[in-house]
């Protein structure tokens, strides 16, 4: 089950995280051309490009929960089922903020496909199932508190193992070091999604006036 529960994080990330690497590549030298006419500036196109993406974004996760939630036989409860979908939707978001962030910093579309995989496969194993917190040098485990893997699979598994009431599942609360509130879990990752934004903005602003 934590097997399953974790790759289900995995699966909302990568999809969206690799699709949105090479967002910026392929429209910059339009971008470059309007943005030297002065038709617009970088914020309202890096908002318009985030929210433009936005509902497919959201709508994937729930799609994707109502076909894997009945099917692996979790806790049948609106809440939880609704706590899984705005687990796995905050990971989609971190997703892409990600994506964005990796596509302003790089011009060639190739060079940001490449490195992707090499950053992300770092915050995938300090992400909760692979290692616990507190087995692991305090050097590798420190990456852990910028993983969406590890907030979003804790808070899947809290809702998992709380509502289910068994002795089993109260030992995998402890096995899995997991400790955290849910309401916290969605903070943490809406603050992550923010920052990472936040970079990517700062990155394509750099980029674009490279390029001047």
């Amino acid at each position: 089950m934590a097997g399953a529960m974790f790759f289900m994080c995995v699966s909302q990330f990568m999809g969206p995280y690799m699709m949105t690497t090479a967002t910026f590549q392929g429209e910059r030298p339009v971008f470059l051309r309007e943005y030297a006419n002065k038709m617009y500036t970088v914020f309202p196109y890096f908002i318009a490009k985030v929210l433009a993406d936005l509902p497919a974004f959201l709508i994937v996760p729930f799609v994707y929960t109502v076909m894997t939630y009945f099917t692996i036989g979790f806790t049948i409860s609106a809440s939880q089922f609704f706590g899984f979908y705005a687990s796995l939707a905050m990971c989609t978001l971190a997703a892409i903020s990600l994506g964005y962030m990796i596509s302003a910093a790089f011009a060639s579309p190739t060079t940001a496909l490449q490195i992707a995989p090499v950053v992300v496969m770092p915050l995938m194993l300090v992400g909760g199932f692979f290692s616990n917190g507190g087995t692991m040098p305090i050097y590798i485990e420190i990456f852990s508190y910028v993983s969406p893997f590890k907030y979003a699979f804790n808070n899947i598994s809290k809702l998992e193992y709380t509502n289910n009431g068994s002795e089993a599942a109260a030992k995998m609360l402890v096995f899995l070091d997991i400790e955290r509130e849910f309401y916290m879990g969605i903070v943490y990752l809406g603050v992550l999604t923010v920052v990472i934004l936040l970079l990517g903005f700062v990155l394509l602003r750099v980029l674009v006036e490279k390029f001047q």
